[in-house]
């Protein structure tokens, strides 16, 4: 890959319009939204694979103090479940009212404990290696960019 100064800058104007959009997004969420999570969160064409990986991963394997990662969380929604069946969350989104709303989620809907959110940037995370036993990101690639690929 080519990065040249202009491409970084163009990264980082993307990086802030789509942190304001996501904002905005949350800002205009319904309150009664933070009580669901999961699967029943999502439009119901696009339910399929969720409802999979809950059925299949979630609730039929061992992921009681599991480290799991959510990368581009969101409002936290597909992390609910993986706490209330003992792993241990952490959420990471560049949205900074998606993280208040999910950590408010959480609180909701008493997972709080086994949750962490932090604002963040996909591309420079801090954890060691290794760190995550699972890691989920669902709809990241839609907002891939690429420069002189």
């Amino acid at each position: 890959m080519n990065w040249n100064k202009n491409s970084v800058n163009e990264n980082n104007e993307f990086k802030d319009t789509l942190s304001l959009h996501y904002d905005n997004v949350s800002d205009n969420l319904n309150p009664n939204k933070l009580k669901t999570y999961g699967s029943n969160d999502i439009n119901k064409y696009l339910k399929a694979p969720y409802k999979y990986i809950e059925d299949n991963f979630i609730n039929n394997s061992d992921i009681y103090n599991k480290n799991i990662l959510d990368y581009c969380c969101g409002t936290g929604s597909y992390l609910i479940m993986p706490a209330q069946n003992g792993a241990n969350v952490w959420g990471v989104d560049i949205s900074s009212k998606s993280i208040e709303l999910a950590i408010k989620r959480s609180k909701i809907l008493n997972t709080s404990k086994k949750c962490k959110f932090e604002v963040g940037d996909a591309e420079k995370l801090s954890f060691n290696d290794n760190f995550f036993d699972i890691i989920l990101c669902k709809n990241i690639t839609n907002w891939t960019l690429t420069f002189n690929c």
